[in-house]
């Protein structure tokens, strides 16, 4: 199953100095899933995956694109 994630940044993120909020991205795996992490693409900086939870770090960059990725079912069922 791959998984698009489209991803905007609110504009008025920009504070009196000019500077842009550091973003950060958590995505949570659901039970009976696993993360293919060699197929985790975006233009997000540096991820970790720990406990089911896919966090992805962005920085402050103004275009953050969109996040993109694949998980298979360990569990059976329908999904």
């Amino acid at each position: 199953m791959t998984i698009d994630v489209p991803m905007h940044r609110y504009e008025g993120s920009e504070n009196a100095a000019g500077d842009r909020d550091y973003v950060i991205v958590q995505e949570t795996i659901p039970a009976g899933f696993r993360l293919l992490t060699d197929s985790i693409a975006g233009q997000h900086l540096a991820f970790d995956y720990a406990d089911n939870v896919l966090t992805l770090y962005y920085g402050n960059r103004r275009d953050i694109g969109s996040l993109s990725y694949r998980m298979v079912a360990t569990t059976p069922g329908v999904y």
